[in-house]
This record gives C-alpha cells, structure tokens and sequence, in this order.
C-alpha cells in the first residue's frame, strides 16, 4: 500500500487515467447455475450508445471489401447455395445487428441476384438499421422471429445464443423453420457442464452470458431433426483467467458449428 500511494504522489493523475483505462478488465466472472443467479443490471442509455458505435465503427459504406474473420463462413456458405438455387438465397440472421454480415455477403457474392435477408435483433438495432438501409428491400428487420418465413436456406447465429436464457426453447424454434442449414458462429461451448457468467465489458451493465455444453447443444439440434457437418474454431481466443480451468473453453477458442436438415 505504501508504494502505491508513492507512485500516487509521483505520477500526474492524468496519466494515472490513461493507465487504468488502457489496464485490461475481465469480461466475465463467476459462475452461476441459470440466469436469474447472475447479479444483472439493465443496458444504460451509455450502454446503448457503446454498443452501437461497437457493431458500426467506422460506418457501414466504408466495411472493408474483403470478408474478415467470422464473416466468413455465412460467405462461402452463401456463395456455394446461391449458386445451387440459381441465383436465389433467404437467410434468417439472429442477433444479426445492424446488418454487418449482410453487407459483407453483398461485397462478396458475384452472382447472387436474389437475396432476402431477415434480422432478428433489439428494438434500437432494428430501428437504427432500417434508418441506414431505408432503400434497400432486400434486408428486413423484426423484433421477435417471424410468425413464418417458408424456403429458408440459412440460420445464421453469431455469439447471439448465449445470450437467450430459454437458448433450448430457441433452438427448437428457429428448426422448426425448417432451413436447410443452422450456421453456428463463436459457440462458447465445451466439455464442461452448462453454465451462466456476468459478462462485464459493456459500460453501465452487467448482462448474464451462457457457456454451453457442447454434448447438451448437440443433443437439442439432433432431437429437432439436425446433424452437425462441419465443426471448427473461431480464430480469435477468449480470455477466460478469471475461471476455473475446468470451466474454459478448449484451446481457449469458440466454436463454429454448422448442421444440417436431416431428412425423415
């Protein structure tokens, strides 16, 4: 304590700022067994304000052409069914946000002249992105899943069921659509048992977060008439030091998941 408070006496505060705010802060702590466990508080009007210029940084007309990181997948997905149902393509995108995977798929797909694009997301997301693409009818927006949405080829999920308490109740939801494909981005899943955390980098909140079991999401998926073809990692890892070891994910990355409709 005493060399603390000399470095106090030392140093400019101002500086003393800058080192705190650049110190790294744990995303997530403790483990809970449910939702209601966690200690939450509501997003602020700041919260809000942070996560939209988080998903929008630099402006969606400037996103880079080339597809980054996550982005990917849905991509390549996209361009091989696109190119199957000649030219045609509908993608039902979960906690798709303003709509930033659908902006790469427009700046990657050379052929695909029939694309229609639901994004099911927060009342401020849907509000802000039918604003910036007013003119474009081939996204759309809805704050709750669609009573229906028949002949879809893709459900696309990045990071977003672990936010859902009843994330069985979803799942078992969006495959009663039906797709052709369920795409799983950034799975935080593993051989641990099913968990909730308190997940802290957002200003003003605190926002309860799952980390699944792998086996219980496979589970779900297969009773409801899917079969996994494809399992990956997600390239960037997760900082997860704060947790116990049996409770991180393995190699310290997510999972990219996709299934398939399994015919009966």
């Amino acid at each position: 304590m005493a060399l603390k408070a000399a470095i106090r006496k030392i140093v400019p505060p101002l500086i003393m700022d800058a080192y705190r705010a650049l110190r790294p802060r744990p995303i997530w702590a403790g483990v809970y067994p449910c939702f209601s466990a966690v200690p939450t508080t509501e997003i602020s009007r700041q919260g809000n304000a942070w996560l939209t210029a988080a998903v929008d940084p630099a402006g969606y007309s400037t996103l880079p052409a080339d597809v980054l990181q996550e982005h990917g997948y849905l991509a390549m997905l996209a361009a091989h069914l696109c190119r199957q149902n000649d030219g045609h393509l509908r993608i039902l995108d979960v906690g798709g946000a303003l709509g930033v995977s659908y902006v790469h798929l427009l700046h990657t797909l050379t052929d695909c002249g029939g694309i229609d694009y639901h994004i099911v997301e927060l009342e401020w997301a849907c509000r802000e992105g039918a604003r910036r693409f007013a003119d474009d009818r081939r996204l759309h927006y809805h704050r709750t899943l669609p009573e229906s949405l028949s002949d879809l080829d893709i459900i696309h999920l990045t990071e977003a069921l672990e936010y859902v308490e009843d994330y069985a109740g979803l799942l078992r939801r969006l495959c009663a659509y039906r797709p052709q494909y369920l795409l799983l981005v950034g799975l935080h899943a593993g051989s641990f048992p099913t968990y909730a955390t308190a997940q802290l980098n957002i200003p003003g909140a605190i926002i309860p977060h799952w980390f699944f079991n792998l086996d219980e999401i496979l589970e779900i998926l297969r009773a409801c008439g899917y079969g996994p073809v494809f399992k990956g990692a997600d390239g960037s890892l997760v900082d997860q030091g704060g947790f116990p070891e049996a409770y991180r994910l393995p190699g310290g990355r997510a999972l990219v998941l996709l299934f398939a409709r399994v015919e009966r």
